[in-house]
Formats: C-alpha cells, structure tokens, sequence
C-alpha cells in the first residue's frame, strides 16, 4: 500500500512540475513572440510605405517577369495598386499556368494583414461572460470556413460541450488545459503550450479550463459554427 501511495504522489508531482515548465515556457514564448511580432510590424509597414511612396510616384514594382492583368502585361499590379480593376487581376494566370478563379472564400476576397491590436474581441452568449471571441476570417454563422479566436481569463472553465463542426485549434498564448468527455474531470485535462496544434472531431464533448492563467487559442473550422452543452444548465443562453 505503501508502495502504491509512493507512486500516486510521484505522478501528482511530475505532473504538476510538468504544468510549472509548461507555464515557464508559456510565459517566455509569449514574451519572445510579442517582440518578434513588433519587429517584424514595425519592418513591414516602413516597407509598405516605401512602397507607396514609390508608386504613388508613377514607378510599377522593381519585378517585372510576370504580368497580373490585361492592361500593363509588363508591371505587376501587385494588390491591384497601380490601376487594375478586379476583373484583370483575377482572370490572370498563376506562374505554374493554371488559370486563378474568381471564386473566392467568405473574407478572402482582398489581401489583408490582421494585425494583434485590431483584433475585436467580442462577448459571446454561448461562453461564460468573462470569455472573448474574436472572428479573424469568414462568418461562423454561415455555412463556409471560419477562423477565430477565443480568450479564457485566468480560472474560467468552459464545462462539457460538443460542437457539430470539426475543429482545429493552435495556442496562440498561455496553457490551454483540455478535456474529453461529458463531465468535467480534473484528472482528465491535459496541457498544451503555445504552437500546440489539437484536432477535435465534430461530436466530440471536451472541457476547458483556464488552469494556470489566461489562454488564447485560434480555431479553424468550416460553419456554421455549433455549440451544444452536455449538461443543458451549463449553458449560459439560458441563464
């Protein structure tokens, strides 16, 4: 008995020394990433404006060997700035010769750059009331594919739920804890640092818990977006 009892404290500590090392690393990538971010921010906008500069000059882009439209086959009208309507670029050819379509995917019609503080975070009724979602791309309650964001503050705890979309989830920052099954199990979660990539098929009933501090995840997924309860007062809609 003894032995047994040994053993069951040894797995509890390693498992929360490994929960200590995931948070440290958590809080170190979190850090590098935001610095990362800002360097490379600050360098893509001195060089988009640069780049308007020069056009707004009358000079196409320096790289002439592909043509985008019908109107100037020798400039790249990259993005459409030097004049192209949407009809020359789109019928255009990609390099391998395959005609691009115009045809394209809810929210992904226009080159864009989201960048982190434009992100809109927004309540959602289907979430406990301190959680945000923010909708990066596409529309959720439409059919079509979506990606948003979901941020958990410190202690919150998203009881068992099923959604009937598959899902791909990244950690974008913290330590994501996630749980299978219809009841909320402590034991049962497990710890997930930033860039971990998780796949949870449609139907399948996990937990959250925002364990050891505020998490952001991504979420990619084909809509619309669908949340059911295992337990129907659980649900904050009917609250």
């Amino acid at each position: 008995m003894k032995a047994v009892h040994s053993f069951r404290l040894d797995r509890a500590f390693i498992q929360r020394q490994r929960e200590r090392l995931l948070l440290a690393r958590s809080t170190l990538t979190a850090a590098s990433d935001a610095a990362e971010s800002d360097r490379q921010e600050a360098k893509q906008r001195v060089s988009a404006h640069r780049e308007s500069s020069r056009l707004s000059v009358g000079h196409a882009p320096a790289d002439r060997s592909t043509p985008l439209c019908n109107h100037h086959p020798r400039a790249h009208c990259a993005f459409m700035l030097v004049g192209c309507s949407s009809s020359d670029a789109v019928h255009a050819s990609a390099p391998d010769g395959v005609p691009m379509s115009d045809a394209h995917l809810p929210g992904q019609d226009q080159f864009r750059v989201i960048w982190p503080d434009s992100v809109d975070w927004q309540p959602f009724a289907a979430f406990p009331p301190a959680a945000r979602l923010a909708v990066l791309v596409g529309n959720p309650s439409e059919p079509g594919p979506y990606v948003i964001r979901v941020r958990m503050p410190a202690g919150e705890r998203m009881m068992p739920h099923a959604h009937a979309e598959d899902r791909v989830y990244t950690v974008i920052s913290g330590v994501f804890y996630i749980g299978l099954g219809v009841r909320f199990d402590e034991t049962k979660l497990t710890a997930h640092g930033p860039n971990s990539v998780l796949v949870l098929p449609s139907g399948q009933s996990h937990f959250h818990w925002a364990k050891s501090g505020a998490y952001i995840t991504q979420v990619n997924g084909i809509g619309p977006l669908r949340l059911s309860y295992a337990d129907p007062h659980d649900d904050p809609r009917r609250w």
